[in-house]
């Protein structure tokens, strides 16, 4: 990385810890890397050193830490790299927390052409107030129209990087000094993301074919394992006389993934059809609807950097003229002698690389302070944060969070990632004996019923040992008695005890409920957006279940559902359901869990719903009220 670690504005506000002077605070989410893309870094470090708010950067991937309370801070932001829709990137814990949180929340979002259902969903669910979208503005409606958003109250294009101060103090080499002619790193993407994204691939495989016909030294790569970071990408640029580039983005939304679903069965079929084909069969309609043609971040680096730039032609966002900040070479190479000669001219090389560095490198218009100042503009943040943080406190926060990530645990100790990756294998092979009442997956995991194996025995005997050294809690005849049902059921409910719980500590309250309906005899574990308006909260867990005959499921976000959950889940837990036929007071015990885990409410006689409790999913989807301003 290019400067060291901060996890909080330079200038703190001069009431940090509260008063009617401090500036509003901002929480920004992000899967932080050292060394990960020069433009993600620069994204992340430009909004906490010249942010008009006081900004927090938290390092995470997947749970947000318990100890910090999301109600100090004004507002909260989730950065592109941490994918919401992904549980890995944001665990349900994670997403859980951030719908309760009462102030302004937003989301960066890019390669937005990709599951972009489930990321609407996701936002949603959220309950996402401000979008920085790189989708141009007339084209925002097409991708996110209002019915998918509802509760969005802007969305803000911006571009997909922009120029780095850092690369401006560096001098610009000289054209006599730059050993390579022309360079280029791109990456081969799959088919069913449209034609622009073909063109990535393909300017480097036809520019390396032609290059040694006209004498020219070449580095030309689209290997992943050629890629380069940080310092060594920045010399690589410099070092060149000129850079291939095509337009960002790509040219086809596969708004539920089944263009690429039906690709890739095409090629499972076929595995040497042509991309013209395929486009022929699957794309005709598609491809060019919408538009992403974005300027790439690499544009701004090489003019920075006083690099020439050979590009296809395109739009770049209104930002790039052909012959005036770089040489077009038309998508069939059938001008390559025009663009050799430009390369091989000083004068023309240095009138259009001193062109694109004066007015689009040192363009205000197109540097990280302007980015800053335009997500400001569009979260508008007040001061509605209900209680107050300290950079010490937090500063020990997100140090901690940054070591328990995967990529900081894959280089601890200084060891290297596969020795540490060994260690962490050989840790979990010592969890293996341990037993556990949350060992058996989720059903919806196991979809079709899981294949009899080592694994699965395994899974079951933890659990079923759990349950058998605790003959108080489950007596073991009605173990047996239930032992083909009961142990996958518990481990479920477990799972949902745990992440209750958990909520609970962590300050976001429970998003499950049990509700009684005596009506019914049932008992019914739901999400607590879905309990009826009618029911009654009761204090504590049920003292009494000798009336109910079932215990079902009835949980309809896949969002806010704990690891290994696929899907909903609506179903009677016949295991459970047979013990509290029989042992009512053993039912009321595994239900009640060993901490507060849900919210407890009772149905009077009359508001009762056929088919279940209320409009199923409605109340879930549903974030809480944001504060006022």
């Amino acid at each position: 990385m290019r400067r060291q670690v901060r996890w909080t504005s330079d200038r703190l506000g001069d009431h940090p810890d509260g008063g009617p002077d401090r500036r509003p605070r901002l929480l920004l989410l992000c899967d932080f890397r050292p060394h990960e893309a020069a433009t993600v870094i620069d994204h992340i470090e430009a909004i906490r050193r010249w942010s008009r708010y006081d900004v927090f950067v938290l390092p995470t991937f997947g749970d947000i830490p318990a100890d910090l309370d999301l109600q100090a801070f004004d507002g909260l932001a989730i950065h592109y790299n941490l994918v919401m829709s992904n549980a890995a990137y944001l665990s349900p814990m994670a997403r859980w927390r951030i719908r309760q949180f009462r102030g302004t929340k937003a989301a960066f979002i890019q390669d937005e052409y990709r599951f972009v259902n489930r990321s609407a969903a996701v936002m949603r669910m959220l309950g996402i107030d401000v979008l920085f979208t790189c989708v141009p503005e007339d084209q925002v409606h097409l991708v996110y129209p209002r019915t998918a958003l509802p509760q969005l109250r802007r969305a803000v294009t911006v571009l997909t990087g922009y120029v780095p101060e850092e690369l401006l103090a560096l001098p610009v080499v000289r054209y006599e000094d730059r050993e390579v002619d022309v360079a280029y790193r791109g990456r081969r993407l799959p088919p069913w993301l449209g034609s622009l994204a073909q063109e990535k691939g393909a300017i480097g495989d036809r520019f390396a074919l032609d290059a040694p016909a006209h004498g020219l030294a070449v580095d030309i790569s689209s290997r992943e394992e050629d890629r380069l970071y940080g310092s060594a990408w920045t010399e690589f640029i410099g070092r060149s006389k000129a850079m291939l580039g095509v337009e960002s983005g790509a040219s086809v939304f596969d708004f539920d993934g089944s263009i690429e679903a039906q690709v890739r069965a095409a090629l499972a079929v076929e595995p040497d059809l042509s991309f013209e084909e395929l486009q022929r069969r699957f794309l005709a309609d598609v491809d060019g609807r919408i538009r992403l043609n974005q300027i790439s971040p690499r544009c701004f680096e090489a003019a920075a950097l006083g690099t020439l730039m050979v590009l296809y032609p395109g739009s770049y966002s209104g930002v790039l003229e052909p012959w005036r900040h770089y040489v077009p070479l038309n998508k069939d190479h059938s001008n390559m002698a025009e663009v050799v000669d430009a390369i091989r001219n000083p004068e023309t090389w240095r009138r259009i690389t001193h062109a694109a560095r004066q007015e689009v490198a040192l363009n205000p218009r197109y540097s990280f302070r302007a980015m800053v100042e335009t997500i400001d503009n569009g979260l508008e943040l007040g001061l509605t944060a209900a209680r107050t943080i300290s950079r010490l406190k937090f500063d020990r926060i997100a140090s901690r969070s940054l070591a328990r990530m995967p990529y900081a645990r894959m280089h601890a100790l200084g060891l290297p990632p596969a020795v540490n990756r060994l260690r962490f294998l050989m840790a979990r092979a010592l969890q293996v004996p341990i037993p556990s009442p949350i060992a058996i997956p989720p059903r919806s995991s196991r979809a079709g019923g899981e294949p009899p194996g080592l694994r699965a025995a395994v899974r079951y005997t933890r659990a079923l040992a759990y349950w058998a050294i605790r003959p108080r809690l489950l007596p073991w005849r009605l173990l047996l008695a239930n032992r083909r049902t009961l142990p996958a059921e518990l481990s479920e409910i477990g799972r949902l005890q745990d992440f209750g719980a958990r909520a609970i500590t962590a300050g976001s309250g429970s998003p499950f409920a049990i509700v009684l309906d005596r009506q019914l005899q049932e008992v019914r574990i739901v999400l607590s957006g879905d309990v009826p308006p009618s029911a009654t909260p009761l204090t504590g867990p049920p003292r009494d279940l000798s009336w109910a005959t079932r215990i079902s499921l009835d949980l309809t976000d896949p969002w806010l559902l704990p690891a290994g959950w696929e899907g909903t889940e609506s179903r009677r837990l016949d295991g459970l359901s047979a013990i509290i036929g029989a042992r009512p007071e053993v039912a009321r015990r595994l239900l009640s869990g060993s901490a507060e885990w849900c919210v407890v409410a009772i149905l009077p006689p009359s508001s009762r719903q056929p088919g279940g409790v209320g409009d199923v999913g409605s109340g879930s989807l549903e974030p809480p009220a944001m504060a006022p301003d």
